[in-house]
């Protein structure tokens, strides 16, 4: 039954209504007939349980000083079963890394497609350290407790041997303490959204801080119109941005980006017609470097008297730059190969 609605129970012909009492013993359940130890989390609109699942509920807001209290009345309650993925960020950690060191890196998504869950891994991966990157420490701050999914303190989920988490803790204020307190490499955040969140993100990125982030949104477009988020967009500040979509299934990898918004999946080139060229086009191109959206390749061009042109790109040709005198390079001419 996954991904479908259904009204229980499911043959019946009368479906069953939800009664008050119904819904006022789940909650008792929930927080073990104790509602005022969870009061912090309640007034936040959810309570973790158990296992790292979550129990997000809606009713009356009560608030003081224009602020969110607590909650009565409930009459909604929506039990959300956490689970982990291990490895599901396998196929982007080549992109979101950089001689063995992490990429600042955004992760932008609607919601129910994934990023939670791949921002998890993507932890744990950086923690543990693979051939992509060394291990190296990282400091979460797990707002909502989904990442981690803290119970009385000790992380649920699987994120690493060497992250320390900060539960339920505002993300502004749980960044600045890391940095202060347990000086991690790396920086994972969940779902920034405030002016605060973008702010304390810049400030992390000039303390010598990597970040991992994500954020709603459709596409780079949306994400960039977005009012102090897309300040940081149109810095470059960020160097990857790893888009989601759910078409066929949560998490599938819509498009990675680097710092200047172009694509880096289809790095690899393809070679259409082999011509052979006279002078005084017949320059040997040997060991020269060429950048093109921030990213260096160093190149291998087979010269054998006569230069091979029209070799295909999935780039736009002028954006290439010789690398050894930076003059602009409208036309690439021979055969190169591009080391993933």
């Amino acid at each position: 039954y996954e991904n479908v609605e259904m009204l229980l129970p499911s043959k019946a012909k009368n479906k069953h209504i939800v009664t008050k009492e119904e819904i006022r013993e789940t909650m008792d359940y929930i927080c073990k007939y104790s509602l005022y130890a969870y009061e912090q989390e309640l007034k936040q609109g959810f309570v973790t349980i158990e296992g790292g699942h979550r129990a997000g509920v809606m009713g009356k807001v009560i608030l003081e000083n224009n602020r969110v209290k607590n909650l009565q009345y409930i009459s909604s309650v929506n039990i959300r079963v956490a689970h982990e993925i291990i490895g599901c960020a396998d196929s982007i950690m080549q992109y979101i890394t950089k001689n063995r060191e992490v990429c600042h890196t955004l992760i932008i998504s609607p919601p129910r497609c994934g990023k939670t869950t791949l921002i998890r891994d993507i932890i744990r991966q950086i923690s543990d350290g693979n051939q992509y990157v060394r291990g190296c420490t990282v400091g979460v701050v797990d707002e909502r407790s989904e990442l981690g999914g803290c119970y009385l303190g000790v992380a649920q989920n699987h994120l690493g041997m060497r992250t320390d988490i900060l539960d339920c803790c505002p993300k502004a204020e749980g960044m600045i303490m890391l940095i202060r307190s347990m000086a991690p490499h790396v920086l994972a955040i969940d779902e920034i959204g405030t002016s605060e969140d973008v702010h304390a993100v810049e400030y992390a990125m000039q303390c010598g801080c990597k970040l991992i982030a994500s954020v709603h949104g459709m596409d780079m477009e949306e994400a960039s119109q977005k009012p102090v988020l897309g300040d940081l967009i149109r810095k470059r500040r960020f160097e990857r941005y790893v888009i989601l979509e759910n078409r066929h299934h949560p998490g599938e990898i819509k498009t990675i980006y680097d710092a200047f918004i172009f694509p880096l999946q289809d790095t690899t080139c393809h070679v259409w017609n082999c011509i052979s060229v006279p002078p005084p086009f017949s320059e040997t191109f040997q060991n020269k470097k060429f950048y093109f959206g921030g990213a260096l390749y160093r190149f291998s061009f087979v010269t054998t008297g006569t230069v091979h042109r029209r070799t295909s790109f999935p780039l736009h040709p002028h954006e290439w730059r010789d690398g050894n005198n930076d003059r602009t390079n409208p036309r690439t001419t021979g055969v190169a190969e591009i080391p993933r």
